[in-house]
């Protein structure tokens, strides 16, 4: 490996190695690369661009070790240097700082697969809604043949209210997966709770006090 002859002011911030410190030291004391992946340390060929005389990409997940220890990841190219003749006489290694960039194609990435989820939940909350319209339908005609009085009468009261809440929670699905915001109302919370509660204890010896 080679030393370092010239240091630019960008190559000097990205490292924290003043151009001072860094002329006619090894190349790999002023840039310490890892894999990010395996945080093994990664060699710049540099021999083999001096060699071949083509120019060397740094792999993907190259990060650089600052002087202050934190690391950046980095895109960078190894190019062999020639004279007026043509003939190589060195390398010149440029790098930049991809580590927001990075940032922020995750997130990108992030919000397409929530999108996606959206749509996925969407999908499902229609064939919900489907399966709850037979439900409703089906009680509606059991409390016909139900007299008022009865306790068959009752719980289908209590379970046409559950189907009605479990349509409400559907169609807020159906709002967020199409990316809007909820419509908001007023409700009498003692109502909800009294028909969430008898319902959830319906069949059990669990009493409840209102």
């Amino acid at each position: 490996h080679g030393r370092v002859q010239f240091l630019n002011r960008a190559a000097s911030e990205l490292t924290g190695c003043t151009i001072e410190a860094a002329v006619a030291r090894p190349l790999e004391e002023v840039c310490e690369f890892f894999d990010a992946r395996t945080n093994e340390p990664y060699r710049l060929p540099v021999t083999h661009v001096l060699g071949e005389g083509a120019m060397l990409d740094l792999p993907a997940h190259t990060v650089l070790r600052h002087a202050s220890g934190r690391h950046l990841l980095v895109a960078g190219r190894c190019a062999p240097l020639r004279d007026a003749g043509s003939a190589i006489i060195g390398t010149v290694l440029v790098l930049a700082d991809i580590t927001e960039r990075q940032r922020l194609d995750e997130h990108l990435q992030r919000a397409s697969k929530l999108e996606s989820v959206g749509i996925l939940a969407g999908g499902i909350a229609h064939d919900f809604n489907n399966i709850l319209t037979a439900v409703m339908g089906n009680i509606s005609l059991a409390l016909l043949d139900a007299p008022e009085d009865s306790p068959g009468h009752h719980n289908l009261l209590d379970a046409q209210a559950a189907t009605l809440r479990a349509r409400d929670l559907t169609q807020q699905l159906l709002t967020f997966a199409k990316g809007g915001d909820p419509v908001k109302s007023a409700v009498a919370l003692p109502q909800i709770i009294t028909e969430v509660t008898r319902f959830t204890l319906h069949g059990s010896s669990v009493g409840c006090e209102f």
